[in-house]
């Protein structure tokens, strides 16, 4: 050991740091980082936020140091800051200058920036090694959380978009409470309001027996927060996250694709299932997708829209919500529902109800859907139901009863744990 490592470990803080210094040689961490130990001289190069720009391969250089006379900050640190991997210059400076904080006798720091870089090099051109996707784990059985007739994955992204104004916060923090109070460690993310507002809400909707949500103010975007929300999802051991909302989360303009594509690998590095809260353009299809770039509705694997049965809300304390389902790659499609927010002076409640009940809903339903709804009330005749009649199909919904022809009788067929009950 270096007499400046022997002498710097009788020091009782930095002997607590220097036991920490990881076994010598390169590591690829889980979390997708770099790392290279020195223990002998007490030094460790991080490597983090790899990116190419304009050809060169840059990344986030941390150097830590318990070596005696190193002058650092909050224990260890020397040094913080971006490294061109690709430039031999940038390197043989970053060496230079990591040599005047910490002059640890005999210790090559060019060599060991040379030593990270060939290593992340051979690291990145290896990249993950080919599997037999017959040996690859299958999924769990229960692949979605389903909140209020709401089908969320499990481990990936959800959008749920609409106008602002139409209660999307509400409900996110609502799905996030139901998640917390079934044992789903849940974390809300966001970038609009602040912890108080929110608190107020979650206590409206659950009175004082409040669920466990983790709360994370955010003010940056998510390709700059990714790093200090990984390790708040690894601290409290977070299962699903509500991120609220992507406009403001965004790293650049949400029309273009680069943007949404930079969010989505941010969102895919925390490793975790959450619902991405966004808002529609004004376009004559703004109820198809997120506004933005078509890769907001490309690259999550389930899209609801919400719109109010009222824009104006003319009776403040009820507003009913359409949700319609636009994209599920994870299984079948699920059918739009209905919800009702009721608001008192202490208390919010949200509640399913049909929507053939609401005229301006009903009217946008499938037709299969409106005759299931003439049905709830009881078998009717074809002849009854004649309007409509070429869409009566058994199977999913309907059940034939008896009779022939016009005359024959049909009933809403009973769908015991079905998520899609109209």
């Amino acid at each position: 050991m270096p007499l400046e490592v022997e002498e710097a470990v009788q020091d009782p803080t930095l002997a607590a740091l220097r036991a920490a210094v990881p076994k010598p040689g390169f590591e690829v961490r889980a979390d997708g980082t770099y790392a290279l130990h020195f223990p002998g001289a007490g030094v460790s190069l991080y490597l983090d936020r790899l990116r190419r720009e304009h050809g060169s391969l840059i990344g986030e250089l941390a150097v830590q140091s318990v070596a005696r006379g190193a002058r650092t900050v909050r224990g260890s640190t020397v040094s913080v800051g971006d490294l061109n991997l690709s430039s031999v210059q940038a390197r043989a400076a970053r060496a230079k200058l990591l040599a005047a904080p910490a002059p640890i006798k005999g210790f090559d720091w060019l060599g060991a920036v040379e030593q990270l870089t060939i290593e992340v090099f051979e690291s990145e051109r290896e990249g993950a090694p080919a599997v037999d996707l017959r040996e690859v784990p299958l999924p769990a059985e229960e692949r979605f959380h389903h909140v209020l007739g709401l089908a969320l994955p499990q481990k990936s992204p959800a959008v749920l978009f609409g106008d602002g104004g139409t209660l999307k916060s509400y409900l996110g923090l609502y799905i996030a409470g139901t998640l917390a109070r079934r044992g789903i460690a849940t974390g809300y993310l966001d970038w609009e309001l602040d912890g108080p507002t929110h608190r107020e809400r979650l206590r409206r909707l659950f009175g004082a027996d409040e669920p466990r949500v983790i709360y994370l103010r955010c003010d940056r975007p998510l390709v700059y927060d990714v790093d200090r929300i990984r390790r708040i999802v690894s601290a409290e051991r977070l299962r699903y996250l509500i991120f609220d909302s992507v406009g403001f989360a965004c790293d650049g303009a949400p029309e273009e694709a680069a943007t949404a594509l930079a969010y989505f690998r941010a969102d895919r590095q925390i490793g975790v299932g959450g619902l991405h809260i966004a808002h529609c353009s004004k376009q004559a299809d703004s109820d198809k997708r997120p506004f933005g770039s078509i890769y907001w509705h490309n690259s999550a694997r389930a899209t609801w829209h919400i719109k109010p049965a009222n824009e104006n809300f003319p009776d403040g304390s009820t507003v009913d919500l359409m949700l319609t389902p636009r994209k599920a790659n994870l299984g079948p499609q699920h059918t739009p529902i209905g919800l009702t927010v009721s608001f008192t002076s202490t208390s919010t409640e949200i509640k399913r109800f049909s929507l053939q009940d609401v005229p301006e809903f009903a009217e946008k339903l499938p037709v299969t859907l409106r005759i299931a709804g003439l049905l709830r009330g009881g078998a009717m005749s074809v002849t009854e139901i004649a309007a409509v009649n070429r869409s009566l199909r058994k199977g999913k919904y309907f059940i034939e009863l008896g009779g022939t022809g016009s005359g024959r009788i049909i009933g809403l067929l009973a769908c015991d744990n079905c998520h899609d009950t109209p």
